[in-house]
């Protein structure tokens, strides 16, 4: 990408604040500062320690719209993201913004190609949270599988039988189809092969050689829906990908077959999941992202019991929201400083 918006004149200096003039002699007495638009953890502590060691101006919001960013970030030189959205608007309007980060794997909310346009880096964190999410995917199956949670409702509600939740089938027996073959759907692939699971793959983006030499079949979406046992997605958010699962997939999954998704929520038309479940269409599901989050206490899906719910929480464990703190407050400064993120 091709830079063409001013830089800071220098870098930034550990223990020092911003540098005053550049090699040209020209002054700038320009605070470097980052405006993080909007987030809800519990502490900003590892970004404020970073920012200050570098002499980087942090500021804080809670915008939920390019107008609010707009307000918000009028002296800032990058945009950390969580979910407000950075459009060509933003971009437009404020100038001096080097580089827009998300906090996370996702970017679906930041106009990449706007970014492009106005020579904004755009930075994500696509491997912070790699074993968590896979972990958490094969979680979500093993319960779905086992019938964990149906189990733990019935004990708490004084129902002791086995019985009633027949049949269970041994998982290192069924058949998993992967969507997605990225760094996390790799990971899990990893897994469920220890699993002594078969393991079908479709991945439009990555050849059938690199697939099969995974360990991996790889075949067609539609051989992938009709064939396996159990459907997890890893494919990333974008137009092609947006509900990819609807009703006609459902349609071609096995009426035994569970779907799983810790990607992003629409990949699937979560509209139409409770009348694949009430048809019986599939057997259930395990969601940790949804199209709306949190759901609204009318959301169906709150209501069926063949769905595993969790609440965005894939990505977490305490060394991984170390580095989800950690990375974007460090490539604010290499941007600052130049010459690339």
């Amino acid at each position: 990408m091709k830079m063409e918006r001013q830089r800071l004149a220098g870098p930034c200096r550990q223990g020092g604040g911003a540098p005053t003039s550049d090699s040209q002699g020209r002054d700038d007495l320009t605070e470097p500062t980052v405006l993080i638009t909007d987030n809800d953890y519990a502490s900003l502590e590892i970004e404020e320690e970073i920012f200050s060691r570098y002499g980087v101006r942090l500021i804080t919001a809670q915008c939920h719209s390019p107008e609010e960013i707009i307000e918000a970030g009028r002296e800032a030189h990058i945009l950390i993201s969580q979910y407000a959205p950075i459009t060509a608007k933003v971009f437009e309007a404020l100038p001096q913004v080097l580089g827009a980060i998300r906090y996370g794997k996702g970017y679906d909310n930041i106009d990449v190609e706007a970014a492009t346009s106005a020579g904004v880096w755009v930075v994500n964190l696509p491997d912070y949270s790699d074993e968590e999410v896979a972990e958490h995917a094969v979680a979500l199956m093993l319960c779905l599988a086992r019938k964990v949670c149906a189990m733990n409702r019935a004990v708490h509600g004084g129902k002791w039988e086995v019985s009633a939740f027949e049949p269970i089938r041994p998982i290192h027996r069924q058949t998993l189809g992967i969507i997605g073959i990225g760094r996390i759907g790799h990971v899990v692939v990893n897994k469920a092969l220890d699993l002594g699971m078969r393991v079908l793959a479709y991945d439009p983006y990555i050849s059938d050689e690199t697939i099969a030499g995974r360990g991996m079949r790889p075949v067609g979406l539609q051989e992938l829906l009709a064939s396996s046992d159990f459907v997890t997605l890893h494919a990333p958010l974008t137009a092609e990908t947006r509900h990819m699962i609807g009703l006609a997939q459902f349609r071609r999954m096995k009426p035994s077959a569970y779907l799983i998704n810790t990607s992003r929520g629409k990949l699937v038309d979560q509209s139409v999941l409770p009348q694949a479940l009430q048809e019986g269409l599939i057997a259930g599901a395990a969601l940790d992202v949804l199209e709306e989050e949190p759901p609204t206490p009318d959301n169906p899906l709150l209501r069926c019991e063949q769905v595993i719910l969790t609440p965005h929480a894939a990505w977490y464990s305490e060394a991984s929201a170390e580095r989800l703190h950690r990375i974007p407050a460090e490539e604010s400064c290499r941007i600052l400083s130049g010459p690339e993120p």
